[in-house]
């Protein structure tokens, strides 16, 4: 089922894959968010906006994982060289997923926006899909 979504001069198709998802009852699942540094690891610049970032990283979450909640942030490491860096981040949440799945979509990630590593964080969540 696709439905049509306009606002203004912006525009995007939604499409419902699954609705069994809605079981209003909370369950314990896997959660797994995955934090995405938007510096390339060679130039040390953004090298892709963060909008098209966006667009990047739902379309990859959409084929890989069937969806992901992604929101903006800021990370903050320190280099081996001991320089600080702040970087833009696409922080992307997974609900339901599996090791091997979420491990292959993180070498994709790497692999669209040149970087050395992202941080994969696991756990377990009481949700409810509602």
């Amino acid at each position: 089922m696709k439905n049509r979504l306009t606002a203004g001069k912006h525009s995007a198709t939604i499409i419902l894959v699954n609705d069994s998802y809605n079981t209003q009852e909370e369950e314990i699942m896997r959660k797994d968010v995955i934090c995405l540094g938007l510096l390339d690891k060679d130039s040390k610049v953004q090298e892709i906006g963060t909008l098209d970032a966006y667009k990047l990283a739902s379309n990859l979450f959409a084929e890989t994982t069937g969806g992901a909640t992604i929101t903006e942030g800021r990370g903050v490491y320190t280099h081996k060289n001991g320089e600080v860096i702040i970087e833009p981040t696409l922080i992307c949440t997974v609900y339901g997923s599996d090791d091997q799945t979420i491990r292959s979509t993180a070498d994709l990630l790497k692999i669209a926006f040149n970087q050395e590593s992202v941080v994969i964080e696991t756990s377990e969540s009481n949700s409810i899909f509602y």
